[in-house]
């Protein structure tokens, strides 16, 4: 997400946790954008996350896979299901999610 300059950030604080997201996550209750960020959040795609189930009640399923890439090896997860896919990338470090 540092790459992208003009992106407008929402800061959230969950279980202890400072959240930086790229789109507003309205379950979440907002906190000080001055707060140090433990996790980024990048969300990508078209999918309106208010239409979204809180829990999927439809037949799903999941997929992950390790991919090794020059700066170490990620963790690519899928969760399917009558809604859509959701996709997420988590660096080696397991502070950024894409």
């Amino acid at each position: 997400m540092e790459n992208n300059r003009h992106c407008q950030f929402y800061y959230y604080q969950i279980y202890g946790l400072t959240l930086r997201t790229n789109q507003p996550l309205a379950s979440l209750v907002p906190t000080s954008e001055n707060a140090p960020v433990d996790v980024e959040v990048e969300i990508t795609g078209e999918t309106q996350l208010e239409l979204l189930p809180l829990a999927l009640t439809a037949d799903y399923f999941y997929d992950w896979q390790i991919e090794t890439k020059t700066d170490g090896a990620y963790i690519h997860l899928w969760y399917h299901s009558n809604y859509g896919t959701l996709d997420f990338e988590i660096n080696p470090s397991g502070n950024r999610f894409r």
